[in-house]
């Protein structure tokens, strides 16, 4: 993919890192590539307009009937690996249990940000709601802006410890979603805001806190963007929502030795405000606030907090 490129002069230090990189087996992304090298480690958050936009210029192939079942297949035998931190497979739904996807940009992050919450059961990195034709696609393949899937996080959660309205929490707060196919850094459709619902009530849900949040975000003039731009929609019933599981290598990146520190999320500083405000009523007694307010107090989204955080998922116990 990256051969087939014709020279750029302006990118070459970021195209030599790149292959270099992945020789070496490190699932490092050119526009971080480029940055390391320039900034020596800084932490500075890159700028990836013309990187990316030159990285992934090319379009995607079309897939044919058996690359998708070769891929088809991928994706099952990740869904039967084993989270790095939490222990269980990827793909497993224990009764009683609740699923839901969200996309909140880079997926290395926003993945670590909920498995750490007190309740969750796995979760995993992955691509959704691509065009029909672009089922469980590459992670070159998204990067080429035509495939339409969104890099998101399947989360699976016990809803004894821990509620959708929890979890919309974390999902809003943890990034900016007013900032359309863009968040922080990354530009591109695939780090849009999204949730892809399990079923009509959990849509029903995220609708009201996207409109509490927004409203939130007006009174306090956080964000962007003039409005939340959260894609919300039924998993069910969309059949480009296909979630494909993502490469091995980005599955609990952060929790990988020697990974590399990166997390564009923009968080607010907006709260969410409780569920009894903004959940609909036949709703409200099945996904009320369970997480306690020491919990926020001490665990709230803040910028650059899943880099400082430990990887260990948070124990109420120890509130």
């Amino acid at each position: 993919h990256i051969q087939r490129h014709p020279p750029v002069r302006l990118f070459s230090q970021a195209h030599s890192i790149e292959l270099s990189l992945r020789e070496s087996g490190s699932p490092v992304r050119p526009r971080q590539a480029a940055h390391r090298e320039r900034q020596g480690q800084t932490g500075r958050r890159p700028n990836t307009m013309g990187i990316r936009s030159w990285f992934c210029s090319q379009p995607p192939q079309q897939q044919s009937f058996a690359d998708q079942a070769a891929k088809v297949a991928g994706n099952k035998a990740r869904a039967a690996k084993h989270h790095r931190v939490l222990g269980h497979k990827l793909g497993e739904l224990p009764k009683g249990h609740e699923t839901c996807i969200f996309a909140t940009g880079c997926f290395w992050g926003s993945e670590k940000a909920f498995w750490r919450v007190p309740g969750v059961y796995s979760t995993a990195v992955g691509y959704c709601a691509a065009k029909s034709n672009y089922q469980a696609p590459t992670y070159e393949q998204v990067c080429g802006g035509l495939t339409g899937a969104a890099e998101c996080v399947k989360v699976v959660w016990d809803p004894k410890i821990v509620s959708f309205a929890d979890l919309l929490r974390v999902f809003f707060e943890s990034h900016d979603p007013t900032q359309g196919n863009r968040q922080g850094g990354d530009t591109g459709s695939q780090y849009r805001s999204g949730i892809y619902c399990s079923n009509d009530e959990q849509c029903e849900a995220a609708e009201a806190a996207k409109l509490s949040y927004g409203a939130a975000l007006k009174r306090e003039g956080k964000g962007r963007g003039s409005k939340v731009t959260t894609e919300i929609l039924n998993a069910l019933f969309e059949d480009q929502l296909f979630f494909g599981y993502a490469e091995d290598y980005h599955q609990q990146y952060l929790a990988t030795p020697g990974a590399r520190r990166y997390c564009s999320a923009e968080p607010t500083g907006t709260h969410l405000e409780p569920s009894p405000k903004w959940m609909p009523a036949d709703s409200a007694e099945k996904w009320c606030d369970q997480l306690p307010p020491e919990y926020w107090a001490k665990y709230r989204p803040q910028p650059g907090c899943v880099l400082r955080q430990p990887d260990k998922q948070v124990s109420l116990s120890a509130l």
